[in-house]
């Protein structure tokens, strides 16, 4: 297996369309308009046979679960995520909220993230 790591400012660097084989957004907290712009270049960076897997803190963790930025502006929604997956022609396998555990000192709290998985299965018409 052969790995390329970029190291950018992601407003900055434009992937190759059609470049990698996983494209991975972890946890990427920009505000709008340039969040959309990220994701729209992340999708169509997905290769054939390739794989978007997006994680980031949810706008619904503000009123549900615990940690995470205090602001929504930098916050997802699974629904943003999907739509730059389907304009991208991938197709969601998995889009939700997921609750993930945080270890505090008071004991475990819940933690509210977007999920989303999208898989390129079909060549996009260039």
């Amino acid at each position: 297996m052969q790995v390329t790591w970029v190291e950018s400012a992601v407003e900055e660097w434009t992937p190759p369309p059609d470049g990698f084989d996983l494209v991975a957004v972890l946890y990427l907290q920009l505000p709008q308009p340039a969040r959309s712009a990220v994701l729209s270049a992340a999708a169509s960076a997905v290769a054939l046979g390739g794989t978007l897997l997006v994680v980031a803190h949810d706008v619904d963790n503000l009123t549900r679960g615990y940690g995470g930025p205090p602001g929504p502006d930098v916050l997802y929604r699974v629904s943003d995520v999907t739509e730059a997956a389907v304009e991208a022609h991938l197709t969601v396998v998995r889009a939700e909220q997921a609750i993930r555990m945080v270890d505090t000192e008071d004991g475990p709290r819940d933690a509210v993230d977007t999920v989303v998985r999208a898989v390129n299965s079909a060549q996009r018409l260039q």
